[in-house]
């Protein structure tokens, strides 16, 4: 039981496996204004043995007053009812709970997380993403204060991305002894 490669891969669907319909997309590109109360949405949809079928869904819209004037739109879930910026095709366009749809960094495990945290603070330092390219200078306008809060945050996930390719580095080993030693 338990063999090299053995374990739980995939798991459930995130939403970069679904189409998205944003709202704030859809407002910026397309003639949105306040008060429109829903909009029709035409889509086909994979039935029973890959059939297509044909859809024409009404999703609510709502508005809200933004602090600094204007107005915010939201789609109203068809399912629940939740005021959301998301919709996501099924067989019904609906928000990333009814289609029970998790992120992709849910699914991270913690190596994965501290490598892309490092990453992402490389990024805003203005650095080259990769914690094999070492510390780089502090970027030009940076606080010296605010700089070296990242780069404490920055050396702390690189020690913790580090610790976990150790331990998984030694668990293949460890693996790769057994196998070579049943030969």
């Amino acid at each position: 039981m338990g063999g090299f490669g053995s374990g739980r891969h995939g798991g459930r669907e995130t939403t970069k496996d679904r189409y998205a319909l944003d709202i704030r997309r859809l407002r910026w590109e397309s003639p949105l204004t306040p008060g429109t109360t829903y909009i029709i949405l035409e889509h086909q949809t994979r039935v029973r043995q890959g059939q297509w079928e044909s859809r024409r869904d009404m999703v609510s819209l709502d508005w809200t007053d933004c602090h600094l004037g204007g107005r915010r739109a939201w789609f109203i879930c068809p399912l629940c009812g939740r005021r959301v910026a998301m919709l996501y095709c099924g067989h019904v366009f609906a928000c990333r709970g009814c289609h029970d749809l998790r992120h992709e960094s849910q699914r991270e495990n913690e190596e994965v997380r501290a490598f892309r945290r490092a990453d992402n603070l490389r990024r805003k330092m203005g650095w080259i993403p990769g914690i094999a390219h070492g510390f780089g200078s502090k970027p030009k306008g940076m606080h010296w204060r605010t700089f070296a809060r990242l780069a404490s945050q920055y050396s702390i996930h690189v020690c913790s991305a580090l610790a976990h390719a150790e331990e998984a580095m030694a668990r293949a080993r460890k693996t790769l002894g057994r196998i070579g030693g049943q030969n």
